[in-house]
């Protein structure tokens, strides 16, 4: 990373990052982290829960300068840089779609993203990753979470694991920005909780029907393209569609 911010505590690794910006000029690449985020933002509002000073809070500034249409670049990046951090420390883990990571059929980290757009271009984006790193015990309406302690009973450094993730993001986003999204795509297809041309169970949430399909594509603005067993083309955007993962549907 060009520079390291490390907090104390925040409310918000990504909010904090977004006040910098109001204030300074910010280099790319700068990380803010944390290891006591107390207000942490999911996607589409979700609330992220993390235990003092078990987890790691991360927000990473980047100036893609790269088409709107293709931006889904970024969350692909940014999930596999994950999924190359848990492979580190032999933690074997997937994406659910579009950019959760799982160990098994359990969460142990997602990621959310603000892009700044300009006209038809990403001019900036915010990347922010929690990782559940040492927490072993969650709230019980989180019940499908999970750390890496609890997948291999062993605690980690929380800062060789911050150092390990911030630099696997780099790696991936200059794969990205060096080699365009399509370099991506093969491997985040092959990662995907749902994916390799397996048949799995979806719902549609706008009308409640509930097929049976494969994941035939993942477009360049992230939307999900699902082959039904009849043969029949869908494609859905984020929180359009729920997927079986074990015995449970999730958005």
């Amino acid at each position: 990373m060009a520079r390291l911010i490390f907090l104390q505590s925040t409310e918000s690794t990504n909010t904090y990052l977004h006040e910098l910006l109001r204030h300074e000029d910010v280099e790319e690449l700068t990380a803010i982290v944390t290891y006591n985020q107390t207000a942490g933002r999911g996607q589409t509002g979700n609330h992220w829960d993390s235990e003092k000073d078990k987890n790691i809070a991360l927000s990473v500034l980047l100036q893609p300068e790269m088409d709107v249409k293709e931006q889904f670049g970024i969350s692909m990046a940014a999930a596999l840089a994950v999924t190359d951090t848990l492979k580190a420390y032999d933690i074997e883990s997937k994406i659910k779609w579009p950019n959760d990571i799982y160990i098994d059929i359990h969460k142990v980290c997602g990621i959310l993203i603000e892009n700044e757009l300009n006209g038809h271009w990403v001019e900036k984006s915010i990347v922010g990753i929690g990782l559940n790193v040492n927490q072993r015990h969650f709230a019980e309406e989180l019940k499908n979470a999970v750390s890496m302690v609890m997948a291999t009973d062993k605690d980690y450094d929380l800062q060789d694991v911050t150092r390990t993730l911030t630099e696997s993001l780099r790696k991936r986003y200059f794969e990205l920005l060096n080699e365009g999204w399509q370099s991506l795509k093969k491997e985040y297809m092959l990662s995907l909780v749902n994916g390799g041309g397996e048949t799995h169970r979806f719902t549609d949430v706008a009308t409640g029907e509930a097929f049976e399909g494969i994941i035939e594509n993942i477009e360049p603005s992230g939307r999900m393209v699902l082959k039904k067993t009849n043969g029949e083309i869908v494609k859905y955007y984020f929180k359009e569609v729920r997927q079986q993962i074990g015995n449970e549907e999730r958005e």
